[in-house]
């Protein structure tokens, strides 16, 4: 078995909890994203990084593998949710077994976990066949937005993606993911006196209404589709009609086909909304596929179990409601799994902690899985 160095990895996870980091603060990326990389020297490694526009900082690829077509994608991102200063309020500390900090179990520690875990490898000379690529997201917490092309291109070009969020605070890891929809809608009616001429009037607000609870009649709990208008506004004043009204809407979907059912939706509202001289701009916001599970998804569950066990790490897998990068690399091809990190919770929060009896198992883990995913791959 790897002995793994954790007094280094406890030292490399201070040193990154304590960068401010968000994904506007390129230069906190570029210092997390140096720190990652700077053992990755030598023929076996292949370093970069990916130029998405000036709109955000370059997400880092480390590879041992001149071919684009990779057998595993180690998923991370190096941005936190986070303002500048915070780590000077509330720095990395440890207390009995947990560890804190900004971003130390969402994600720090789980980017740690790729970098240990592929270095013991190299030593071992352990990694023949495996063709692996970490990924390193430089704007998750923001929507992947700028980079969406490229985890779009990674995806269709890696067979398995493991996200390597931290696993939920039971230890358990994420099977599926709902796919997410922002739409904004804006409606334009006419002005009138609420008194004097209500009739020449075309109310926005009450246009908005009647689609706000067309759109709830959609969610379907046991399907898992849900839709929710959660934030309205609308109209000049109390003794006015209304001329314009606008809408923010999140859609959850189970499969992309339930998208399908969204836009119908619209089509026959903005038919109605047509008839009461109400005119109406739909705006898709952004688009998350859903990560779902695939025939192949199973055989790659069971090697993440058998390894899970081997090395005492729960077994038990939830379907989220919420979105990760994993959903658009199952979006583009690739088959995936989410929360293979270490246990931690508190993301988004000044609760946010590590559980530190669980660092050296999940290196063990995830070493275990990317050496059987070589066995099954190159028998």
């Amino acid at each position: 078995m790897t002995t793994y160095n954790i007094e280094q990895y406890m030292k490399d996870l201070e040193y990154l909890v304590n960068i401010d980091c968000n994904a506007q603060n390129f230069a906190g990326i570029d210092k997390v994203a140096d720190y990652l990389a700077k053992d990755f020297i030598g023929p076996m490694w292949r370093v970069k990084r990916v130029d998405c526009g000036p709109d955000c900082a370059k997400p880092l690829v480390i590879t041992n593998t001149d071919d684009t077509n990779y057998d595993v994608t180690l998923c991370c991102h190096m941005d936190t949710v986070f303002p500048d200063g915070t780590v000077a309020v509330r720095p990395f500390s440890v207390k009995g077994d947990r560890a804190y900090g900004p971003g130390v179990s969402d994600m720090k520690c789980c980017c740690l976990q790729a970098t240990h875990v592929l270095k013991a490898m190299e030593a071992a000379g352990s990694l023949r066949n495996l063709k692996v690529c970490l990924a390193f997201n430089s704007e998750e917490e923001i929507g992947s937005t700028h980079v969406l092309s490229w985890f779009q291109e990674l995806g269709s070009h890696s067979k398995y993606c493991l996200v390597l969020e931290a696993a939920r605070a039971n230890g358990a890891r994420v099977l599926e993911r709902k796919g997410v929809c922002h739409y904004q809608v804006k409606l334009k009616g006419r002005a009138a006196h609420a008194g004097n001429a209500p009739q020449d009037g075309r109310s926005a607000i009450n246009e908005m209404a009647y689609w706000i609870l067309q759109l709830a009649a959609l969610t379907n709990f046991e399907t898992g589709m849900t839709v929710n208008t959660g934030v309205v506004k609308g109209g000049s004043g109390y003794n006015s009609v209304a001329a314009d009204a606008f809408m923010d809407i999140d859609l959850r979907v189970v499969d992309k086909a339930q998208i399908s059912i969204m836009e119908d939706a619209f089509a026959k509202l903005q038919e109605h909304a047509k008839a009461a001289e109400i005119e109406t701009e739909i705006i898709v916001v952004s688009s998350m596929p859903p990560m779902a599970s695939t025939p192949e998804t199973a055989g790659l569950v069971e090697i993440i179990d058998n390894a899970s066990r081997e090395f005492g790490l729960s077994t038990e897998w939830v379907k989220a409601g919420g979105g990760s990068d994993g959903n658009h690399m199952a979006g583009a091809g690739a088959t995936t799994v989410d929360g293979i990190g270490p246990t931690g919770a508190g993301g988004h929060s000044e609760a946010e902690y590590l559980e530190l009896k669980s660092v050296e198992p999940s290196l063990h883990c995830l070493e275990k899985i990317l050496l059987d995913l070589q066995a099954k791959l190159y028998k």
